[in-house]
């Protein structure tokens, strides 16, 4: 019984972040378009920072904040899911700490490597990335995304890293059995099963 309760809970916690999508706020009232636009163009100024410019990366926490503030999107939703994925950065970025041991500078005596300022790079600039990616989640219900059979001319689905069908969005889209092999929620009315 505990264990249903623990996979109850868990469940519940992964589907909360698109349940805030929900919401009214002004960050919520935007079109999906902009909303995904600001997001990328903001990953993409804060991935072209070099590897060892972690001062001028500070104020990109704001881009964060702001929203949250507007949106009032819970900060503890979001910085849990986005703590998940700094493990993974920190083992990618101690090889810059062992590897990369230029002197950055000094600090009371106390020399600090490029490595060791690339390895705190690295880990704020996926926090960033990773935050404004869930807040675009919790802003943006998945269903307003799918105004990409407007934009797009063509249409990959993948069901387990392989490509399981290529065609026009519209099609694919709203193909019901094809949607439901790859696991996700064709477009659209969908006509009751007869038995």
């Amino acid at each position: 019984m505990r264990k249903t309760a623990d996979l109850r809970s868990k469940i519940q916690e992964i589907y909360s972040l698109e349940q805030l999508a929900a919401g009214s706020s002004p960050v919520h009232d935007r079109h999906p378009l902009v909303k995904l636009v600001s997001a990328f163009c903001y990953i993409v100024l804060v991935v072209s920072f070099g590897r060892a410019e972690f001062g001028r990366l500070v104020p990109f926490v704001f881009y964060g904040v702001v929203l949250m503030a507007l949106s009032g999107t819970p900060w503890t939703a979001v910085l849990k899911r986005a703590a998940l994925a700094l493990p993974f950065v920190v083992v990618a970025g101690l090889s810059n700490v062992i590897f990369d041991r230029a002197v950055a500078f000094s600090l009371a005596g106390i020399t600090v490597s490029v490595g060791v300022v690339s390895f705190f790079t690295l880990i704020y600039r996926t926090f960033l990335c990773v935050t404004a990616v869930l807040l675009l989640v919790a802003v943006t219900p998945v269903n307003d995304l799918t105004f990409a059979e407007e934009l797009c001319t063509r249409a990959i689905l993948l069901k387990q890293g392989t490509v399981f069908a290529d065609g026009d969005p519209k099609a694919l889209f709203y193909d019901h059995e094809l949607m439901d092999a790859c696991a996700m929620e064709a477009i659209g009315f969908r006509p009751p099963k007869c038995n």
